[in-house]
């Protein structure tokens, strides 16, 4: 009886295969013990602030029971922003949108989503959402309105969340894509080089991202982590926001901006070919 020795590059090869496996799963099951937290939490805050108004409600002041609502409200939000994540992502097919893909006018988009969100998040906060169109006229792309109102409205968010007071910059802008990023900037997507393209900005004044972690805040599962702490958000968001943008053709990448307060997410997609 003869024995066949397994080469030793291809035990190397298995045991890399191995840990990355390993890697990965350790990954998913923090990511999903971290949605665990962050649905309990919020639970948690819609059942005590409902307490606190089904019990207090004729002490309350008119202005505290404006606060409290807003704080339900708020909490549903994130578990709808949350739960609807999950459940895209678990049901992406990238040949079924493409064929949903429609004249679609992106300014409009934009302004659709911080007219909401100014409705939901921005009623308590020292926080101002400001939109530069450069071109102050309809802006056609070749795309699904949802989907991409599904991208838009989690950058939005997470600009929201990271930025305690203060402005939110959102431009769009005229735009053709290039194959090679710009320094301190991290690309991902397909694109045509050279093709005309529409670009949106959205910066924040928030904590920033670690200059080791911009390369993989679009990686399922990722958690971006800064002075030894996990920064709540990203890990699922950004990783279908990137699966949405590779279908339209586009990139999409993350800066720090230059004066270390914040970052500005930003992607392209092409412009409606008439």
């Amino acid at each position: 009886m003869t024995t066949t020795r397994i080469p030793d590059e291809v035990i190397t090869e298995l045991t890399n295969q191995i840990a990355v496996l390993k890697q990965e799963l350790t990954r998913r099951d923090d990511f999903f013990t971290y949605i665990h937290h962050e649905i309990n939490g919020l639970i948690h805050n819609i059942h005590f602030t409902s307490d606190v108004l089904s019990n207090s409600w004729d002490k309350l002041r008119p202005d505290h029971i404006k606060e409290y609502i807003d704080i339900i409200f708020e909490s549903a939000e994130y578990l709808k922003i949350t739960s609807t994540d999950l459940f895209d992502a678990a049901r992406f097919n990238q040949d079924d949108l493409q064929r949903s893909f429609a004249k679609v006018d992106l300014a409009e988009l934009i302004i659709d989503i911080i007219e909401r969100c100014n409705k939901i998040f921005l009623v308590q906060k020292d926080l101002q959402i400001i939109f530069k169109n450069t071109k102050n006229k309809p802006v056609w792309v070749n795309g699904d309105d949802k989907k991409l109102r599904q991208v838009l409205y989690n950058l939005l968010v997470n600009a929201i969340k990271y930025s305690k007071r203060g402005t939110i910059n959102v431009s769009l802008e005229s735009a053709h894509q290039e194959g090679a990023p710009q320094e301190g900037t991290h690309k991902n997507g397909t694109h045509q080089d050279g093709a005309p393209a529409w670009q949106v900005n959205i910066q924040d004044q928030g904590m920033g991202i670690p200059e080791s972690d911009l390369e993989s805040v679009f990686t399922p599962y990722f958690r971006v982590t800064k002075n030894n702490k996990t920064i709540p958000g990203y890990g699922l968001g950004l990783s279908f926001c990137k699966r949405l943008i590779d279908a339209h053709s586009g990139q999409i990448w993350v800066r720090n901006n230059q004066n270390d307060v914040g970052v500005t997410f930003s992607f392209q997609i092409p412009a409606f070919a008439t």
